[in-house]
């Protein structure tokens, strides 16, 4: 658990990511989000592979900057979005115990059912069962809605 210095630091950084648009999570050299801010406070504990997918649970461990699509599991339901995964070599150079990566998540516009499945399959390599899963329905009905919106 972080103390209060940390967390002001931490809080003190996502002000600024936010100023940009973005949200600050920070994860531990195991791999679990051990900061979110409040807005994605159901996060913390849970393994960036559960939370952000995958492909960002990959890029972190691959220990280099990367850019992705992504999809939040959150109690509201899933997020899309472009996250930036920024690893550190130790994990004193933010200066804060704990933190080993930081990501920056940018959560996107979804105007519609088209664009959420679209960036679903974005955020997931275009695996339609691990789309279908993070959008809560079945392949069946992804591939209905695939063809619906002309997404084959």
């Amino acid at each position: 658990m972080l103390v209060a210095e940390e967390k002001t630091a931490i809080e003190a950084a996502s002000v600024l990511f936010a100023s940009v648009g973005e949200v600050l999570l920070c994860a531990s050299s195991d791999g679990r989000l051990i900061y979110a801010p409040e807005a994605y406070r159901e996060l913390r504990g849970r393994s960036v592979a559960d939370a952000l997918g995958v492909a960002v649970d990959l890029a972190m461990k691959a220990e280099h900057r990367e850019t992705l699509h992504t999809m939040v599991q959150t109690v509201r339901g899933p997020r899309a979005g472009t996250i930036t995964v920024a690893p550190f070599e130790s994990e004193e150079d933010m200066g804060i115990h704990g933190v080993r990566y930081v990501l920056a998540f940018k959560p996107e516009e979804i105007s519609g059912e088209a664009d959420r499945i679209r960036l679903a399959l974005e955020a997931h390599r275009w695996r339609r069962e691990e789309a279908a899963r993070a959008l809560g329905i079945s392949r069946a009905t992804l591939w209905r809605k695939m063809r619906e919106f002309g997404l084959l």
